[in-house]
């Protein structure tokens, strides 16, 4: 039973400073989630009290793995180490367990005592014999030596040790180092040379690198594992970790991580004081699995270690719930960034804002400032930049900023895609009208429907008109034949100014109205050398002409209701003009610049209507359906290339997304617009397959076609544009949804090339298989793609 919450408090105290851990006691671990709770329950150290806690038994079950202590769990994390007293009085109190002992030793970097936690398995090799010797990372390496030297039966004053990495013979350890300090992993080999004998070594400190964004060199040549027997390891799955299992495959087998972490030179780099990082604890984790795949000839390993350390830092992946693939990659990728970074001292660095008109200063500045602040190999390899555009629609204001990428987010969703009825009109009315239904981009669609028009029908010259905006602008409508009409593709009739016109008729039974039979319809403005009425005549000249078009009988009804109106003097002409607007033929439209303000309505004569007179009734907007059927005429399954496009289209800022623009000085509607500045040597590209709707996330199963080799430079907008910037595919992760069809339900995968066969392999978690020969997958999720290098003749 346990005495009063402030007995408590006093007792605990008590036996803390009467207890103080020694090197060569007996530590004991104690969870750090219930003491946590404990200090809440009992306002232990000023913490305040939380009456809504309920404490029970001692639970230190999480910080074991088969009754081993995990070697991934952290001080003041997850377990607290107390001393035996301590501990026999909570236990006194609360019960539970189990017990965990530990030896507390010394911590050379502190000069305090510590509790052993992590043994490490390392293997000596002198000459052709090896010695397995169990160690913990604050041994000095002349200890370690010494226990080598007399296991060999050799002096110890003679050798040395050498970093033996990955079969790669590296720099000599200093006998002064412990451990830590050498930056070794768990079960690596170390060698033991003789001072006679100091070929093939180096000096820690005698790597050379290069730090540009697109290039790296050790100086060492690494030890390339033979994929047909090593590197094919599968990743065994521990509760819906397929997630992790295809991003860790993929970067295991991308070729400038892996050999950065081969080489060795990532443990010159680890900066386990970086704020930003993990302390090196997912380097070292994620080094070891990369050392695991290639080295062991083992069928399947577990990522248990590295997911269990990732998952301290992010807590969405602490659990066995399916999660992001995109996500876990993008985490683990800058927690390897913040555990290799290169800057040691912290600066604030301001951002670097640009007004469109010196990009390129503007870029470099961004670059070399990014990377004051992060400098690692993950940079290097992966890392491009975009430019963000805002202009504001009031004032034209541009803010411009650059900022870093690891992964390019391509939108695939058809909901940035829609569907519209165009109607094209040529200049020689004697031509049919054509209905053509087309995908165009938001906000893009008269650029869209130009280009389609332009193409599809060889027109040199088009204005492109919304429905609504001829009808609020010009009082311009159209046939009652033409339904459902979103645009107008017009070609112009002349290179002068321009008005837009209507042939119609006088409704029968209602004053002042009329039926529509034409139109919308380009016409020259009317000259001191050209009236108006003569161009009107020559441009309705056609309907008095023979033509393919036959009159229907549906036509000669109506031509048989249609009665002469009274309020019209015709004049004994064919037609009358009436202007809409009381306006001169000179004035601009603000939106088409050489289009008048003005338009007109030509009244046709019923008197002169008639087939006996030479009247065409099929001449008046004959239609051709032959490109609008059940489908956009111009829908396809878009290839990666297009929807690369997709990705630099501008987006509107408005209603609650309005931005605030400093030279306004309130908030506006603007146009925001991303593009691609810069690509690096690696290039991931996820597809946005989700979409969010009534709050859970949908998979758009839209096809996507992409390609084995793709050249990224006119998708660029940077001074990379002007020369190749050619990619091979290496790898993609697929996601493969059940039928609830949500981020949360699938499975995916990994689809690796072997260079070494030129076959390509999928990794599915515990299974590795040689593919089918179709590498195509109609799932593709993430892609990646590698540089191309272009070697001179010379080199």
């Amino acid at each position: 039973m346990a005495p009063t919450n402030e007995k408590q408090k006093l007792e605990i105290a008590k036996a803390l400073e009467q207890n103080e851990l020694k090197v060569g006691d007996k530590g004991y671990l104690l969870s750090f989630r219930w003491f946590s709770k404990w200090k809440k329950v009992t306002g232990f150290e000023n913490e305040e009290i939380d009456p809504e806690i309920k404490l029970g038994e001692i639970d230190n079950n999480h910080l074991l793995d088969k009754d081993q202590i995990k070697i991934t769990i952290m001080d003041n994390y997850d377990y607290i180490c107390i001393p035996e007293a301590v501990y026999k009085l909570f236990f006194d109190w609360y019960g539970g367990g189990p017990e965990i002992t530990v030896e507390m030793i010394n911590s050379p970097a502190t000069n305090t005592p510590v509790p052993l936690i992590i043994k490490w398995h390392l293997k000596i090799i002198f000459s052709d014999q090896e010695f397995e010797i169990l160690t913990n990372r604050y041994e000095y390496v002349r200890d370690i030596k010494k226990r080598a030297c007399e296991h060999f039966g050799i002096n110890s004053d003679a050798t040395y040790l050498v970093d033996y990495w990955n079969k790669n013979v590296l720099s000599i350890f200093r006998d002064d180092f412990y451990l830590e300090q050498c930056y070794i992993i768990n079960t690596q080999e170390i060698l033991l040379k003789l001072k006679t004998d100091n070929r093939n070594t180096s000096s820690r400190g005698k790597f050379t690198i290069s730090r540009t964004n697109s290039s790296m060199s050790s100086g060492i040549t690494p030890i390339i594992a033979t994929p047909q027997t090593l590197g094919h390891v599968g990743l065994d799955n521990i509760g819906n970790t397929c997630y992790i299992n295809s991003s860790l495959q993929v970067l295991a087998h991308t070729e400038l991580l892996f050999q950065y972490f081969e080489s060795g030179l990532w443990r010159r780099e680890l900066n386990e004081q970086n704020p930003k990082g993990t302390g090196g604890i997912v380097a070292h984790q994620f080094a070891q699995l990369i050392n695991d795949i290639w080295t062991k000839k083992q069928k399947v390993i577990s990522p248990y270690d590295l997911k269990n350390s990732i998952g301290k830092f992010h807590p969405q992946f602490n659990n066995s719930q399916q999660q992001d693939s995109q996500e876990f990659l993008l985490c683990l990728l800058s927690d390897l960034s913040g555990d290799l970074n290169r800057v040691t001292k912290r600066c604030y660095i301001e951002g670097v804002v640009g007004d469109g008109t010196n990009d390129n200063e503007t870029a470099d500045l961004a670059w070399k400032r990014h990377k004051l602040l992060f400098d690692s190999a993950i940079v290097d390899i992966f890392h491009g930049q975009l430019r963000t555009e805002v202009k504001c629609d009031e004032c034209g204001n541009k803010k411009v900023v650059f900022d870093a990428y690891s992964s390019l987010s391509i939108p695939i969703s058809k909901t940035s895609l829609e569907t519209i009825r165009y109607m094209y009109i040529p200049a020689d009315l004697k031509r049919p009208r054509y209905i053509v239904k087309i995908l165009v981009s938001e906000d893009q669609e008269i650029d869209d429907i130009f280009d389609d028009a332009q193409t599809r029908f060889k027109a040199e010259d088009l204005y492109i008109f919304p429905r609504d905006f001829l009808s609020s602008e010009f009082k311009i409508t159209a046939s009652k034949t033409v339904k459902k009409i979103d645009f107008y593709a017009i070609e112009r009739s002349c290179s002068s100014m321009q008005v837009l016109m209507n042939i119609v008729v006088p409704k029968s039974k209602v004053r002042g109205q009329f039926e529509v039979l034409d139109g919308p319809i380009l016409i020259e403005a009317p000259s001191k050398s050209k009236k108006l009425e003569e161009i009107v005549e020559e441009k309705i000249k056609f309907i008095y002409e023979k033509s393919k078009y036959p009159t229907t009988d549906k036509m000669r009804a109506f031509e048989q209701s249609l009665t002469h109106s009274s309020e019209i003097d015709f004049k004994n002409q064919k037609f009358s003009i009436k202007l809409n607007f009381n306006s001169n033929f000179d004035e601009e439209n603000d939106e088409y610049g050489d289009i008048s303000n003005q338009s007109i309505k030509v009244i046709l004569n019923p008197e002169f209507t008639k087939e006996s007179l030479g009247f065409n009734w099929g001449s008046l907007c004959p239609l051709d359906y032959g490109y609008d059927g059940s489908f956009p005429c111009n829908q396809t399954d878009y290839g990666l290339e297009e929807w690369i496009k997709q990705m630099s289209f501008p987006q509107k800022l408005e209603n609650f997304n309005k931005w605030f623009c400093p030279h306004c000085k309130k908030f506006v509607n603007a146009v925001v617009n991303a593009t691609i500045w810069s690509v690096a040597d690696v290039l991931i590209m996820q597809l946005q397959r989700f979409t969010q709707e009534n709050g859970e996330y949908k998979k758009l199963n839209v096809v996507v076609d992409f390609p084995t080799e793709i050249d990224m430079s006119p998708y660029l907008v940077g001074p990379q544009k002007d020369k190749e910037q050619k990619y091979r595919l290496y790898a993609y992760i697929n996601i493969n949804i059940n039928h609830i069809g949500t981020l949360n339900g699938g499975h995916y995968t990994a689809n690796i090339f072997d260079s070494t066969d030129e076959s390509w392999y999928t990794y599915n978690d515990e299974a590795v298989y040689k593919a089918s020969s179709n590498t195509k997958s109609s799932n593709p999720y993430i892609l990646f793609y590698k540089r191309i290098k272009v070697v001179s003749r010379e080199n």
